[in-house]
C-alpha cells in the first residue's frame, strides 16, 4: 500500500501495457559525419550502428541541448533545458540535487538502472589545484590512490580537501542508479571494451525485469587512447588523430553488435529501445590540427557537412548522430524533422507510465516514428550556452551573440545551410524568431543572456562565420 501510495504522489501510473526496456547510447565528441549510415564520409567503419539505422530512425536532424559535456549530460539525465537550473556550462557543475534524473524516475517504477562509463556531472574539476584533464579520470568515482596519481605536489591535506568534494552527495550512485560504474579507473583495461562486456553482463543478469541502461562512452573525446586490435582496422593513409578517432568509434560499434546479439539471445530485442546519441559536436580547434601524441586538440571526428564545432551554436556543434531502433515498433525511415537530446528522456518516462514532477521540454518521439503522428505542429528548439543564443523553427535558424551588434538567419536545409546569413532578406522572419527566443530566456535561470561568454566559443563562431565582433 506505501509503494503504490508513493507512485500515486509521483503522478506514476501503475496500469498499463508491459514496460518497455531503455538503452541510451551516448557518445562522446562525436561528429555528425561519423556513422557509416550518414553517408557522409568513406572511412569510418560502423556495420553494427548502421544495422539500428537501417531497422530504425535515423534522425538526419537530431540535435543536443548544448555544444558541451556537462550541460548536455545534465539536459539528458533530466529531460529538461539544463538553462532552467543555471547548468550552462562545465564550470556549473554538479547537477543540483533539485533535479531529477531519469534513472530516479524509472528505479521508482520497477527498472533495474545501470550507468557505465562517463558521468561528468559530479564536482566542478576546473576548480582544483591540478590538471585532471589529461588523466582520463572521470572524478565520479575517484579513490585517494587515483587522485594522488592525477595530481603533482598534492599534500595530504589537498588530497582530504579533494576527496570529501569528489566523494559527494552528487555521485552517481545517489542519482537513482544501481549500479554505477567509471571504465576510467579500472586499471590494465580499455574503458571502451569495459563498457560494452560491463552492458552485456548486466543484461545476462537483469534480462527478466524491464531495465534502463546508460552506456557513456568517452570516445572520441580526447585522449585518444586506443589499442591496436582496433588501430589495425584502419591501414588507408589519414592522419594519425582521425586514425585514433575511428579506431574508438570501432570499439564502441563492437558494443552495438554485441548488445544486440544479447538482446536476441534472450528474445528480448522487440522489448527494447534504443536510443545512439553523442553529447556534442567534435572539436576542431579551429583547423583540425593533427597534432602529436592524443591530448588536448581535435579529436579526429568529422562534423561534416556542418559549419562550427563543439562550443559553438553552428551546426558543427549541436547536431548529432542521433539514432532510435525499437524493432516492431517503429519501420525503418529517415526522419528531418528537429528533434533534441532531450526527446530520449521524455519518450522513456511517457512509455514507462512516469509523470515527471515537473514539465519536460521533451517529446515522446513515438507516435511520430510508427505513424501516428505526421509532425509535431509549431514545434522550436532552443539554445543559451555561455553568450550564444538559438532558436530553430521548420527549416529556419536564428542565432545572437553576446556583445555583438549582429546576428544571422539560416535555412540549414538549405545547401548553403549556414554559410548565407538571410538576416537582410528576411527580417520579418527573424523579428518572429527573436521575440520566441526572448520570451525563452525569460524564463530560463538566470533569465536573459546574463552569463559570461565563452571567448573561446566566440572566437570558433568568429572564424567559422568570418564576422568581426565589436
Amino acid at each position: 500500500m506505501k509503494k503504490i501510495l508513493i507512485l500515486l504522489f509521483l503522478g506514476i501510473s501503475v496500469m498499463g501495457s508491459e514496460k518497455p526496456n531503455i538503452v541510451f547510447i551516448y557518445t562522446d565528441d562525436h561528429g555528425y559525419a561519423d556513422i557509416g549510415c550518414q553517408s557522409v564520409v568513406d572511412d569510418v567503419k560502423t556495420p553494427f550502428i548502421d544495422e539500428l539505422a537501417r531497422g530504425g530512425a535515423r534522425m538526419t536532424s537530431g540535435y543536443s541541448s548544448a555544444p558541451q559535456c556537462c550541460p548536455s549530460r545534465a539536459g539528458l539525465m533530466t529531460g529538461r533545458y539544463q538553462t532552467r537550473f543555471n547548468f550552462e556550462g562545465n564550470a556549473d557543475c554538479p547537477l543540483p540535487l533539485s533535479e531529477t534524473t531519469i534513472a530516479s524516475y524509472l528505479k521508482k517504477v520497477g527498472y533495474e538502472t545501470f550507468h557505465v562509463g562517463k558521468w561528468h556531472l559530479d564536482a566542478n574539476r576546473q576548480s582544483t589545484r591540478f590538471a585532471l584533464s589529461k588523466s582520463g579520470l572521470d572524478l565520479s568515482k575517484m579513490t585517494e590512490t587515483e587522485i594522488r596519481q592525477a595530481g603533482t605536489k598534492l599534500s595530504a591535506k589537498d588530497v582530504s580537501k579533494i576527496v570529501r568534494k569528489h566523494n559527494s552527495p552528487y555521485r552517481p550512485d545517489k542519482r537513482g542508479f544501481k549500479v554505477s560504474i567509471n571504465s576510467n579507473n579500472i586499471p590494465n583495461k580499455y574503458h571502451l571494451e569495459v563498457n560494452n562486456e560491463e552492458a552485456v553482463k548486466f543484461i545476462d543478469e537483469n534480462h527478466e525485469n524491464p531495465f534502463f541502461l546508460y552506456i557513456a562512452h568517452r570516445a572520441p573525446h580526447v585522449p585518444l587512447t586506443v589499442t591496436d586490435k582496433y588501430l589495425k582496422r584502419f591501414p588507408e593513409e589519414m592522419p594519425e588523430r582521425r586514425r585514433k578517432a575511428l579506431a574508438m568509434i570501432s570499439c564502441m560499434d563492437d558494443g552495438v553488435g554485441m548488445l544486440l546479439e544479447t538482446l536476441r539471445k534472450y528474445n528480448i530485442e522487440e522489448k527494447t529501445l534504443i536510443f545512439f546519441m553523442s553529447d556534442n559536436g567534435a572539436p576542431y580547434k579551429k583547423t583540425k590540427k593533427d597534432s602529436p601524441g592524443d591530448g588536448p586538440g581535435w579529436d579526429g571526428s568529422l562534423n561534416n557537412p556542418w559549419t562550427g564545432e563543439k562550443g559553438t551554436l553552428l551546426e558543427g556543434g549541436i547536431r548529432l548522430p542521433y539514432l532510435v531502433y525499437w524493432k516492431g515498433k517503429i519501420s525503418p525511415q529517415v526522419y528531418s524533422e528537429p528533434v533534441i537530446t532531450l526527446d530520449a528522456t521524455a519518450t522513456a518516462l511517457e512509455l514507462a507510465g512516469v509523470k515527471p514532477l515537473k514539465p519536460l521540454d521533451g517529446i515522446n518521439l513515438i507516435p511520430l516514428l510508427n505513424g501516428e503522428k505526421k509532425k509535431v505542429a509549431d514545434r522550436d528548439l532552443f539554445w543559451r550556452w555561455m553568450g550564444q543564443m538559438s532558436i530553430r523553427s521548420g527549416k529556419w535558424k536564428y542565432v545572437e551573440l553576446s556583445g555583438s551588434q549582429e546576428s544571422f538567419l539560416f535555412d540549414v536545409t538549405s545547401t548553403e545551410h549556414e554559410h548565407k546569413n538571410l538576416l537582410q532578406s528576411h527580417p520579418e522572419i527573424a523579428q518572429k524568431m527573436k521575440k520566441k527566443l526572448d520570451s525563452w530566456l525569460s524564463v530560463q535561470n538566470p533569465p536573459g543572456l546574463n552569463r559570461t561568454a565563452s571567448s573561446q566559443g566566440l572566437s570558433y563562431f568568429e572564424f567559422f562565420l568570418n564576422m568581426k565582433f565589436k
